[in-house]
């Protein structure tokens, strides 16, 4: 089984998003926190002068939030973030698919007019065969020397 193909735990967390996953945690846990101190500090019976009382009240307050921050930092980095990811590679490959068109319109757009012009010109010099006039004049794509331009 190749490295990359190797079953890899639920809890480890890709190197890639490391740093996401942090700044993600440390954000709504920072946010839980403020919620649960500004709870307590607005309590009607909240004591100015209690502020280590109120920090202790806070922490034990915010131990249960710990398996729901993991929670919602797991939803917020992998659902959404790979959501977002599956619709960014959904819109290149749209987008690749639509330039891809272009290109092959494009390109059947120069096949029929370099069609037309090879059209025109043999129509001159069946033209000019026809009524007996000498026709020098050199085939689309070639230079006065009469080799092909390959320059353009």
């Amino acid at each position: 089984m190749a490295a990359s193909e190797e079953r890899q735990s639920i809890w480890s967390i890709d190197p890639a998003t490391r740093r996401l996953h942090l700044w993600t945690t440390a954000v709504v846990l920072a946010t839980a926190l403020a919620f649960v101190a500004w709870g307590e500090a607005t309590r009607p019976s909240a004591e100015p002068e209690a502020f280590p009382q109120t920090v202790s009240t806070v922490l034990r307050a915010a131990m249960p939030l710990v398996f729901p921050v993991a929670a919602l930092t797991f939803l917020i980095t992998e659902v959404l973030g790979g959501g977002i990811m599956v619709l960014i590679d959904w819109a290149r490959a749209r987008g690749e698919a639509r330039r891809k068109a272009v290109r092959e319109a494009m390109r059947e757009e120069g096949r029929e007019e370099g069609r037309a012009e090879w059209r025109d010109w043999y129509e001159r010099r069946e033209a000019a065969l026809a009524n007996g006039d000498p026709f020098d004049e050199p085939p689309p794509g070639a230079s006065a020397n009469g080799r092909r331009d390959d320059s353009a």
